[in-house]
């Protein structure tokens, strides 16, 4: 079985949260709830943690068009355990970060 591609609108672009969170093992559920209560498909997740600082960052890439993100943004900065919200649009949020990019 091979998966059809999805077609973006006119309008939508992928879009890359880069989340800042407390030091918290319960941070992923939240995030993961909040995209599902908000029925938006993640196409890419991953939790970077920096072995000097052991500071942690999530990013989670979506399709979604201006109005969306902002809407994810505020969403998510209203979390409990989230401390910022970076966005990255377009070719920008095709690029992982390293994990030496947290330190």
């Amino acid at each position: 079985m091979t998966a059809k591609p999805r077609l973006r609108t006119k309008n939508q672009d992928r879009v890359t949260f880069l989340i800042q969170p407390e030091d918290r093992a319960d941070i992923l559920l939240p995030v993961v709830a909040l995209f599902a209560e908000l029925k938006i498909e993640i196409e890419a997740m991953w939790m970077i943690r920096a072995k000097r600082t052991r500071s942690e960052r999530i990013s989670v890439t979506v399709e979604t068009d201006r109005e969306g993100a902002r809407k994810i943004a505020d969403s998510l900065l209203k979390l409990t355990g989230v401390l910022s919200v970076k966005t990255q649009t377009g070719a920008e949020a095709l690029i992982p970060s390293s994990p030496h990019d947290a330190e």
